[in-house]
């Protein structure tokens, strides 16, 4: 599956990491660079920056192609 998750707090990092072990394709959405950048140094998952609020981050981060 290709999975969208907006927030890289605890929760949406802990569901990214069970996903990507799972196998699935995972986009994380979040507006902390710091963030994104250690969920995807540790995890095998995409980051977008941005809003997960506003239309154009969420076309940006594939959420026309997303389960």
């Amino acid at each position: 599956m290709n999975i969208l998750i907006v927030g890289a707090g605890q929760v949406g990092y802990f569901l990214c990491e069970r996903l990507s072990l799972e196998g699935h394709e995972v986009t994380l959405v979040d507006r902390d660079q710091e963030h994104l950048n250690e969920a995807q140094d540790r995890l095998n998952v995409l980051g977008v920056l941005g809003n997960g609020a506003s239309a154009e981050t969420m076309e940006q981060a594939g959420i026309k192609e997303a389960d």
